[in-house]
């Protein structure tokens, strides 16, 4: 009988020293849930940081896409660029009939120059922006080929003249008049009806 009861006692004893400290258990159950929690993390931040590289690339694309279809819409062919065509930009009159009151006369087609700057001959200097309109609706097209000559020819009558010449009145009428003259003579037609100032200074 004690022999009985001291092996149950052994028994007992190696249980207890085989059986594993409950800490560790737990310390074993919560290593793998960390774990995964910093795996999902990781997943996360990749997914979001693809979704906003793929917004970036998609707007660098699109503002590429549109740049080039404005360039390609201003673009000549070789054989165009060959001639020395020139792209006419859409101007005020040379598209679709306007409405027109009735009595009222339509307007045709404008051309608008780059500004002058020019030292009249009394000392100070003009800054004048100058318009032409033409009778038809459209430019012609032998315009684009005397820009050259047509600037130089303004700037030499502007030149010539004084800051009383230029004055309010009959002075700026008289220059619409020789301006008009002066592009009507290079075109070989009577292209310009009005000639408009939409900038002038004297310095």
């Amino acid at each position: 009988m004690a022999d009985d009861k001291k092996q149950q006692k052994e028994k007992g004893k190696d249980a207890k020293e085989a059986k594993p400290p409950e800490g560790d258990a737990e310390a074993s159950a919560a290593a793998p849930a960390s774990k995964s929690k910093k795996t999902l993390f990781i997943v996360i931040i990749a997914i979001a940081m693809g979704i906003a590289l793929l917004v970036v690339v998609g707007v660098v694309v699109s503002m590429r896409s549109k740049s080039q279809a404005a360039a390609a819409e201003h673009e000549l062919s070789p054989e165009a660029a060959a001639q020395g065509t020139v792209v006419q930009p859409k101007l005020e009159g040379s598209g679709e009939e306007d409405e027109v009151v009735e009595g009222e006369e339509p307007m045709g087609a404008i051309l608008p120059l780059d500004t002058f700057v020019v030292n009249l001959s009394s000392g100070k200097y003009l800054r004048i922006q100058i318009q032409f309109e033409f009778n038809g609706r459209d430019i012609p097209k032998r315009m684009y080929a005397k820009l050259v000559p047509l600037r130089d020819a303004i700037i030499t009558d502007l030149s010539s003249k004084s800051a009383d010449d230029l004055g309010v009145g009959k002075g700026r009428e008289g220059l619409r008049n020789e301006l008009r003259d002066t592009v009507n003579e290079m075109l070989g037609k009577e292209e310009v009806k009005k000639v408009y100032f939409t900038q002038f200074v004297i310095q």
